[in-house]
């Protein structure tokens, strides 16, 4: 949010809900991903990777308890420069490079998740603290991981598949937990800041998934000096039941709010385990500080955010009871690689 990370306590009931649903990349357009008319292009990035993530939720709360339902799934893509080349050439009618040696890996992972949580206050001379701990039972419905590494050679492929599969003769289901954490500061009049991590502890299991690791030969067909055919290709290796354990997946934010008279100045973080911190600097336009004396126009909060290692603007707004927000690099009409929506809207009874 904003000018505001929460919303003041109350002893009734609230409902919140919300959404999100973002694409990131650092290989091309998005608007471009299903064009295969375009001109060969170079790979940027020595590490290209495109994720895909879709959240939903919804929170009822009294007093200092709450419970909530949600669900969603994320989509993960990174790998070497060959692999990323490979991709778009496969998209284009033209070839690049004579070999390409990719190294890639995906993973596919869609999960709905339940849980109950309690807000704790802290006071003491000019600082109050509002703490949220909310405990997750997670179900993961679909769970699909895969790499690739080898070599390729006009239309030719030999080298290493290995694939964890949760949808071989049946659908398997994972289960686990997770612990998430929340806490807002405030100092005075001015500073405001807020920590949450999602997933501080937690893991997830599996029983019985499919595991396949092979080596692919491209069939092909030479003759020897004798003038005899031959053939060669195939599929060789193992397949398995397989269980997996992992932690849950860290999600990392941090946000700062400087308060001022007519603009208040935002800074703040985003980490997710296993990919770099993305930093943003922005601002609000704080209209009205008591947004309950005045009429609804008058109680939206307008802001602006720059994430400048992925070049991405946020535009977004606060009002009485809900947040939008929209963000892109390019602004999403000429070359975006990067963009995201955020709503949330809340009601109390």
């Amino acid at each position: 949010m904003a000018a505001r990370f929460d919303a003041p306590r109350t002893h009734r009931i609230s409902v919140e809900t919300g959404g999100c649903v973002g694409a990131f990349n650092n290989v091309q357009s998005l608007w471009t991903v299903s064009n295969r008319k375009l001109s060969p292009r170079e790979v940027g990035s020595d590490q290209p990777y495109a994720r895909l993530r879709f959240g939903q939720w919804i929170r009822m709360s009294s007093r200092d308890w709450f419970v909530g339902v949600g669900s969603g799934f994320r989509d993960d893509y990174d790998g070497n420069h060959d692999a990323g080349q490979l991709w778009i050439d496969l998209h284009t009618p033209y070839r690049s490079q004579t070999d390409y040696y990719p190294s890639a890996n995906d993973l596919h992972i869609a999960t709905s998740w339940y849980g109950v949580g309690r807000r704790f206050g802290f006071h003491a001379r000019g600082v109050e603290a509002d703490c949220q701990v909310f405990a997750r039972s997670v179900k993961a419905n679909d769970f699909l991981a895969r790499s690739l590494d080898g070599l390729v050679q006009g239309d030719k492929f030999q080298g290493n598949v290995r694939i964890i599969s949760a949808t071989d003769r049946g659908r398997i289901y994972g289960n686990g937990w997770a612990v998430d954490a929340r806490t807002v500061v405030r100092v005075g009049e001015r500073w405001e800041g807020l920590i949450a991590v999602e997933g501080l502890l937690g893991e997830m299991k599996w029983r019985g998934l499919s595991y396949q690791d092979a080596f692919i030969l491209s069939p092909r067909v030479f003759t020897d000096p004798q003038g005899f055919y031959h053939d060669t290709g195939g599929i060789s290796g193992v397949a398995r039941k397989k269980n997996l354990r992992v932690d849950v997946g860290r999600s990392c934010r941090v946000d700062l709010v400087c308060k001022g008279r007519r603009v208040d100045l935002l800074g703040g973080v985003l980490w997710d385990q296993g990919y770099d911190a993305v930093p943003s600097v922005g601002a609000a336009l704080n209209r009205a500080s008591d947004a309950s004396r005045y009429p609804t126009w008058r109680s939206i909060t307008p802001f602006v955010r720059i994430h400048p290692t992925q070049m991405r603007c946020e535009l977004g707004a606060v009002g009485r009871g809900w947040l939008l927000s929209f963000s892109g690099d390019d602004w999403l009409f000429a070359d975006p690689r990067n963009a995201a929506i955020n709503l949330s809207l809340a009601a109390t009874r």
